[in-house]
């Protein structure tokens, strides 16, 4: 298993940012992620078969909200996903990951208890 934490300070006001913050996610805003970083897995795939989609470039209604335990994919077929922690609006949004480091911990999202039972899963296996 493998922990990394990370950061980033942006110089703008909350009631500016927190909008972009929240609709974070594939098939939501995007990483936003510099264009190479998405270039590079299109091309080289890590596994996935369908391409990053760019970020948004506007504020999206449909995505404007976020909630503790909400599951956000990090790739097509939710193979890997964020876990919602913690949400303290226009302050911090915390996310959480379990995954396989090389294939990647898929989810049912239709089954509400898919995350748990992959994530226990993980941990019983220990590192790799």
């Amino acid at each position: 298993m493998m922990e990394w934490p990370r950061g980033v300070t942006v110089h703008a006001a909350s009631e500016r940012l927190w909008p972009w913050l929240i609709q974070t996610g594939y098939g939501r805003g995007g990483w936003y992620t510099p264009q190479r970083a998405d270039l590079f897995a299109n091309r080289w795939g890590f596994g996935i078969q369908h391409p990053f989609p760019a970020s948004a470039g506007r504020l999206l209604p449909e995505h404007q909200h976020v909630a503790a335990c909400d599951s956000s994919c990090d790739g097509p077929d939710y193979a890997s996903y964020f876990r919602v922690l913690r949400v303290d609006p226009q302050h911090a949004l915390v996310y959480r990951s379990l995954r396989h480091r090389r294939r990647g911990s898929p989810i049912d999202i239709t089954d509400p208890q898919s995350p748990q039972r992959v994530e226990q899963q993980l941990r019983e296996a220990g590192p790799r």
